[in-house]
């Protein structure tokens, strides 16, 4: 009874991390409300919409691992949240960059000035968010591994 509560912690934790994730760049710590001189959203416009549907899928995820009993739904969240936390650092610090503003007409990042909001506010909390869902996930793999039902 207790590693089916042990267990649901750990996927309860990585539900409302992915929640809060998807609500940082657009409620929590929103990006840059201002447009470039030629009238297109800035790059952390673009950024905040994959953050918030890769968090999107995680939660979704995550929701239905608490909601059934199959173990690969468990493993599933993790995995999800893990890439979320991971992908939501790396795609708008153009680590992994996708879209191209000359051939596209959009491409995910961050503003170029330092104290834009993008960089001083959802930036730091995405970090600190993509730390905890990491920590989260990791440990949560583990316990499943550790506390199977033999």
């Amino acid at each position: 009874m207790k590693t089916k509560i042990i267990k649901k912690v750990f996927l309860w934790a990585g539900l409302v991390l992915s929640v809060v994730l998807g609500l940082t760049p657009h409620v929590l710590a929103p990006v840059c409300q201002m447009s470039r001189p030629d009238g297109t959203p800035m790059m952390c416009y673009y950024s905040a919409i994959f953050i918030a549907v890769i968090a999107g899928v995680a939660a979704l995820i995550s929701l239905i691992a608490i909601l059934t009993k199959k173990k690969v739904w468990n493993y599933t969240s993790y995995i999800f949240v893990f890439l979320s936390g991971v992908l939501s650092y790396l795609v708008p610090n153009r680590i992994i960059p996708i879209g191209d503003k000359t051939v596209a007409g959009w491409e995910f990042g961050l503003c170029r000035n330092a104290q834009m909001a993008c960089r001083e506010h959802t930036m730091p909390l995405i970090t600190i968010l993509m730390v905890l869902m990491i920590v989260v996930s990791v440990v949560g793999i583990f316990v499943e591994f550790l506390l199977q039902e033999r």
